[in-house]
């Protein structure tokens, strides 16, 4: 039957297609079912009926060079056992916004490396529940935002304490980042 046919298996919604919950075990079944949405839904994919696996640590490269997505919503997407978030969203140049990522409970999470990298059509990003560990001994944020030449405002980076050089790194390819009150914006 197959990943996919597994996974309805073990669709704990009681058969109603609107409200089919999907729990996937690993991150193979994770990917495949992102795919199938992918194609089902076209630009704009709503991804709130997935349950992220319980002790899923990466969530490395997800999405991968998904140059047809221009919206997600991960709303509810539960990230408390994530650690490692490298390239999540690379090369997603047609991505122009992601929901539900501003509660994302990435407090134990130290890997953010070019997590947007690429993300050429994102304009504004809202991160206001992030509360990142800047002490932690191997923090990478690297490129996190790399490449995004569109980026004008991130929301609610008040609690990220970076110097001018921490924010260039940051933002690498992206023209004249600075903080106003809080917030990051890129002139």
């Amino acid at each position: 039957m197959g990943i996919l046919g597994d996974i309805a298996r073990r669709d704990l919604s009681g058969g109603k297609a609107k409200e089919r919950i999907l729990h996937p075990e690993n991150m193979n079944e994770l990917r495949e079912i992102i795919r199938g949405e992918i194609e089902k839904q076209g630009k704009n994919v709503d991804l709130r009926h997935v349950v992220i696996p319980q002790g899923l640590n990466k969530m490395d490269y997800l999405f991968l060079n998904q140059h047809t997505v221009e919206s997600l919503d991960l709303t509810g997407w539960d990230m408390t056992d994530v650690r490692t978030f490298t390239g999540m969203f690379d090369g997603c140049t047609n991505l122009k916004s992601i929901r539900g990522i501003e509660d994302w409970n990435v407090n134990d999470a130290y890997n953010f490396y070019e997590m947007f990298n690429e993300c050429r059509s994102l304009e504004t990003i809202d991160l206001s529940g992030w509360k990142i560990d800047f002490e932690h001994p191997f923090l990478v944020v690297d490129g996190m935002f790399a490449g995004c030449r569109n980026l004008k405002l991130i929301k609610g980076m008040i609690h990220w304490i970076l110097s001018q050089k921490e924010l260039q790194e940051i933002g690498r390819g992206c023209p004249g980042i600075h903080r106003t009150s809080g917030e990051v914006k890129y002139k």
